[in-house]
């Protein structure tokens, strides 16, 4: 986890800051009650075919178990995801099919079994091409 900077702070001491993970609470007696997530791993946008999205959380109450939606931005609202977790360390995975092009923004929320929830989602472009990098001419001999 990198913070990148501090957005608010609170009287108490608080702080909720932007990290490589998102948005995180940082806690003046100690960590966070609710689960802390990692980025969205969601490497594909093309049409017509499952997408896989994956997610890996923490949480520091090891005895707390989770459950995950997946709102994927096209209108069908939250959908449960898979749930696989040990320990307080977790991964949440679903995939999905996109039939129309578009961005899509792609909102994961974790529960834990006392009712607390984090919420991590990030901005897709759904079936558009990705250009491939260029690759260089070949060599050609001067004075040829």
């Amino acid at each position: 986890l990198e913070l990148a900077s501090a957005l608010a702070i609170a009287a108490n001491g608080d702080i909720i800051a932007e990290s490589s993970a998102g948005l995180v609470l940082l806690r003046r007696g100690g960590g966070t009650d609710a689960p802390v997530l990692g980025p969205i791993n969601f490497p594909e946008t093309a049409l017509n075919r499952p997408l896989p999205l994956a997610l890996s959380f923490r949480d520091r109450n090891v005895g707390d178990r989770h459950k995950a939606t997946v709102d994927w931005g096209d209108g069908q609202g939250p959908q449960p995801a898979t749930v696989r977790e040990s320990r307080g360390s977790g991964e949440v995975s679903a995939q999905h099919t996109y039939t129309t092009l578009g961005a899509r923004n792609i909102i994961v929320r974790v529960t834990d079994s006392t009712g607390r929830s984090t919420v991590q989602y990030m901005e897709s472009l759904i079936g558009y091409w990705k250009a491939p990098a260029p690759r260089a001419a070949p060599a050609r001999p001067h004075g040829r």
